[in-house]
């Protein structure tokens, strides 16, 4: 079984604790789609954000809670978006013409 390299996104470890069976797919995406791992980044911010609320002043906790679940759950909608997405194939249309 591969293992994942983490090296490539400080949010990775996030995303593929989200999508374990997807963690090729994420780490492909990291490494070919600036994008991606921007939005992978992101998500690490938010989380380590999340994880220090209870250090802001207490009539600020709640309300930057709120906000970082809210960011944390986006960032988590587009990247699952991101990744069906990616398990999609284009085909162009040809153009057959008959002679």
């Amino acid at each position: 079984m591969a293992t994942a390299d983490f090296s490539l996104s400080e949010g990775m470890p996030s995303v593929v604790r989200r999508f374990p069976m997807q963690a090729e797919r994420i780490r492909a995406l990291i490494w070919r789609d600036d994008d991606f791992r921007s939005m992978c980044d992101d998500l690490a911010a938010a989380e380590r954000a999340l994880a220090t609320v209870d250090n802001l002043p207490p009539e600020l906790r709640d309300r930057r809670r709120a906000e970082f679940i809210d960011l944390i759950e986006g960032l988590f909608a587009e990247i699952e978006h991101a990744l069906s997405e990616s398990n999609v194939v284009r085909l162009s249309r040809m153009d057959h013409r008959l002679r």
